[in-house]
């Protein structure tokens, strides 16, 4: 008698991996078979079960995928910059205007 011929499922994955996978095609009651190798497992189904259990694979690791990281923060700015431009702001706030020294206009007297 000659075997089924079972499709791959799922890529090499790690063993923690595939076991959660695993899990859900029991839960279903889909059959299936693990395969170990040197550097994880994977997970092969029958043909006529194929399409089904990659559908519910699917979806399961969409709802549990991670949640997103948190949004990289702005960098802080280095004491160098803050330095220059509290110099900067210094400089302009001191430095000389260019109004003249005397006016045209008559004053009121």
């Amino acid at each position: 008698m000659i075997p089924p011929y079972r499709m791959p499922l799922t890529p090499e994955m790690s063993p923690k991996e595939c076991a959660d996978c695993a899990f859900l095609l029991d839960a279903i009651g889909i059959p299936y078979e693990r395969r170990t190798t040197a550097s994880g497992a994977s997970l092969w189904v029958l043909p006529e079960h194929h399409a089904r259990a990659a559908h519910e694979l699917g979806a399961y690791l969409r709802e549990n995928r991670r949640p997103a990281q948190a949004p990289v923060a702005w960098p802080r700015l280095s004491m160098n910059f803050l330095k220059s431009s509290t110099l900067l702001f210094t400089w302009l706030s001191i430095a000389p205007s260019m109004s003249p020294a005397f006016s045209m206009t008559p004053s009121g007297s």
